[in-house]
């Protein structure tokens, strides 16, 4: 584990404050918890974009593949809206 000093905005320091209250929490179980869910949305935006590329970059699909090619696009764009990706 490591031990680190950070400087916060004294309006954001106690609503943290308030949070780790809130969720009986450390104020370094509340640090870490933020900076761990920040990171793995910094992932998840990695991996949309490479889904995305992806999609555009699929080639010119047969008539019968369009309706599946459709339905999956509005179910990623669903995900998408649901997870604010």
């Amino acid at each position: 584990m490591v031990r680190t000093t950070v400087s916060i905005r004294d309006d954001t320091f106690a609503a943290a404050e308030q949070l780790a209250l809130e969720l009986h929490l450390s104020r370094s179980e509340l640090y870490s918890r933020a900076l761990e869910t920040l990171l793995d949305l910094r992932h998840e935006r990695g991996l949309r974009d490479q889904i995305i590329a992806a999609v555009l970059t699929t080639p010119t699909v047969d008539d019968e593949d369009e309706p599946f090619l459709h339905a999956g696009s509005a179910a990623f764009g669903t995900l998408l809206e649901r997870y604010m990706l």
